[in-house]
């Protein structure tokens, strides 16, 4: 009468009677939507999970998953609330930013002798325009007080003499 390979028609087309075990063999079972997934054939299909992206993640990515879609709405609330306040239909309030460290950042940003910059160059050896002691008028010799009380006495008495030697 027929091939037995394929379905047979009834009143209901023959759904009762569909498997995907059949498509699995059939030649033609490219032209079946979800093929890959309830008819897998080959290697590369056995013992995968095939419908890995459709799961819920361990933890991890659905707890990224939640705090991501949490500083969404944040974020937009705070577009909303600053938008209003531009626009005359709220109270402007006085925003401050608050950052608080952990105790382990603290401790991290606190340690004595870290220097290490975040390109990993340790920031107290690196050399370049203000890395070198300022030279604040070296040149220029300094004296001790009593030098300087010195200096202005011998000045006045050269004015005194001068004085004196015009008159």
């Amino acid at each position: 009468m027929g091939d037995k390979r394929y379905r047979v028609g009834g009143t209901r087309g023959g759904q009762d009677q569909f498997k995907w075990e059949d498509v699995k063999g059939d030649v033609h079972r490219e032209n079946y939507l979800g093929h890959s997934l309830l008819a897998p054939v080959g290697r590369w299909q056995r013992g995968k999970d095939l419908k890995w992206w459709n799961k819920k993640g361990e933890g991890g990515a659905d707890a990224a998953r939640a705090q991501a879609e949490m500083e969404k709405a944040r974020v937009k609330q705070l577009d909303e609330d600053l938008l209003n306040e531009a626009l005359g239909l709220a109270p402007r309030k006085v925003r401050t930013q608050q950052l608080e460290l952990s105790k382990a950042d603290k401790k991290q940003l606190l340690e004595k002798g870290t220097t290490v910059d975040g390109d990993g160059m340790d920031t107290e050896r690196v050399s370049g325009l203000g890395a070198g002691p300022a030279k604040l008028h070296e040149h220029i010799p300094s004296l001790t007080l009593k030098e300087r009380e010195l200096e202005r006495l011998k000045r006045e008495r050269e004015r005194r003499l001068r004085r004196a030697a015009k008159c």
